[in-house]
């Protein structure tokens, strides 16, 4: 379940950095992109070495409104 729901993220950053880059102009933020690359690099290490799964997925809380600020 841990490595389900780290894969799911990494999905979701991946596919919404790419919407962000195509669309630069209009929804661009270098801090945003930054922030992405980050969390990618962050939970792809964790799913592959798995080192601290559980902090992982609980950083992820904090990540639950991303999705619902993007709607907007």
């Amino acid at each position: 379940l841990l490595k389900t729901n780290l894969s799911i993220v990494i999905g979701y950053l991946l596919s919404d950095t790419t919407i962000s880059i195509m669309h630069y102009k209009k929804v661009g933020d270098p801090f945003t992109l930054a922030h992405h690359l980050v969390s990618i690099y962050a939970f792809a290490y964790v799913l592959t070495l798995n080192v601290m799964p559980y902090f992982a997925n609980f950083r992820l809380l904090a990540e639950l409104s991303t999705p619902l600020v993007n709607i907007r």
